[in-house]
């Protein structure tokens, strides 16, 4: 992941007031422990203003979601709680960087 990805996408989460954390290989870097990643690994308080807070967030620097879903279908905790009953699908977004090429 580029640095100038990692910074837009702080930047942004920080603007919107996102509550969030950052896990994987950049957070195992912070520690002292270097790993290659080329990816950004986020754990959002899913909460439905925090969740409406992220997708803007992440639209702001070109970031879309990864799947087909609205922010409010996102925030809905038991629409989440269904996905991964039925489908085996636990609650993540994905996007992907407009940095990439």
């Amino acid at each position: 992941m580029k640095r100038a990805s990692f910074e837009a996408l702080v930047k942004a989460l920080e603007a919107a007031g996102v509550r969030y954390l950052i896990a994987g290989g950049l957070a195992v870097g912070a520690h002292g422990h270097l790993r290659f990643t080329n990816d950004v690994d986020l754990v959002v308080q899913l909460i439905p203003d925090n969740i409406e807070r992220v997708f803007a967030a992440l639209a702001s620097p070109g970031y879309r979601p990864g799947m087909p879903v609205t922010p409010s279908q996102f925030a809905d905790r038991a629409l989440r709680e269904g996905w991964v009953r039925n489908k085996g699908m636990p609650p993540s977004m994905c996007a992907s960087s407009p940095f990439r090429r």
